[in-house]
């Protein structure tokens, strides 16, 4: 009896597990018609848009980020798609993620401050669609995430402090 309980627990606590599956959450997303993009908020930082536009380029080239557009102008730069992989060999059998990260960043100017919005688009590779489909970023902890970024960056400001990411 107890062999069948420890099984049930084993085997079963994937049918009883909160999270979704990366194919069920973004089945969900296409159901509801909602795009890939995942928008997180803004920040605003007391430094001017040159301060925070240089803190940005060096965070972005320190994270291996590389940008493919940046126009300082209009306040906007988009990173290069950077794809990447994650394996899980603890369990049999072998299970590897594969991943895309884009991130669109608009500087924009307020009183005496600046503003920071940074858009992830996090996408996963679903070998049963054979496509690459919207990732739950709270699920996959994978990659590097709008907040840390942000974290970076308003670490990076403080005076008298220098940060390396």
């Amino acid at each position: 009896m107890t062999r069948w309980v420890l099984a049930l627990i084993i085997f079963g606590g994937g049918l009883l597990s909160p999270h979704l599956s990366p194919s069920t959450v973004q089945a969900e997303l296409e159901e509801k018609g909602e795009p890939a993009e995942v928008v997180k908020p803004g920040v605003v930082l007391p430094a001017t848009r040159d301060q925070v536009w240089n803190e940005l380029t060096r965070i972005l080239k320190a994270r291996e980020l590389p940008i493919a557009r940046a126009d300082q102008p209009s306040g906007k730069i988009k990173t290069k798609t950077k794809r990447y992989f994650r394996i899980l060999s603890a369990k049999f059998p072998t299970v590897e993620s594969d991943y895309k990260d884009t991130y669109t960043i608009h500087v924009t100017d307020e009183e005496s401050a600046t503003r920071v919005h940074i858009e992830r688009k996090f996408e996963v590779y679903d070998q049963k669609k054979k496509k690459w489909v919207a990732g739950d970023t709270d699920f996959e902890k994978a990659g590097v995430s709008v907040e840390v970024l942000l974290e970076d960056l308003a670490d990076s400001l403080k005076p008298g402090e220098e940060s390396s990411p």
